[in-house]
């Protein structure tokens, strides 16, 4: 059995879902709107989901939410739902987004996040070069510290470093 931990939908607690999108304490309130939404769609079987939430005196989102668990069905409101980028079917009435509407942005998305990386790959660069740059100034070299992937290895450097204090001695 997959636990999923999840806000419930109508009082926003975190809990452990196991069936309902809702919380244990508030299970017998979902209950209660299923009831009433089931015997409004009894009655008017065509009803839109706004209709069927006035009839029922229930919130929009609580029939909504039985529509995408499939506790309710409607074929009418299957029909309503649309695409809230660019009016065409959505791919259903909770989600309100196209199948091409939704690859557009999860291909936007991927696009920012890489280029977040190659913004933050770049800043890491600059300041691993200005790290050395630093070392080298400290150690009183005219060019910055060679790194392992760099031309001149740790060896150049103990060698330089040698030669200097060489220098220096009496």
């Amino acid at each position: 059995m997959d636990l999923r931990l999840e806000q419930c939908a109508r009082c926003g607690k975190l809990f452990s879902r196991i069936r309902l999108s809702v919380c244990a304490a508030c299970e017998a309130d979902e209950e209660a709107d299923f009831q009433r939404v089931r015997d409004a769609l009894a009655r008017q079987p065509g009803l839109s989901v706004d209709q069927v939430a006035q009839e029922a005196e229930v919130e929009r989102d609580c029939v909504l939410r039985m529509l995408e668990e499939g506790r309710i069905e409607n074929g009418h409101v299957a029909e309503e739902a649309t695409c809230g980028q660019c009016g065409a079917p959505a791919i259903s009435a909770r989600k309100r987004l196209c199948q091409a509407c939704l690859m557009k942005m999860d291909r936007e998305c991927a696009e920012a996040m890489r280029e977040m990386k190659e913004k933050m790959d770049a800043d890491a660069k600059g300041a691993v070069h200005e790290v050395r740059k630093a070392v080298a100034e400290k150690r009183g070299l005219t060019e910055p510290v060679a790194g392992p992937a760099g031309s001149k290895g740790r060896m150049a450097i103990q060698e330089r470093l040698k030669k200097r204090r060489e220098s220096k001695s009496p």
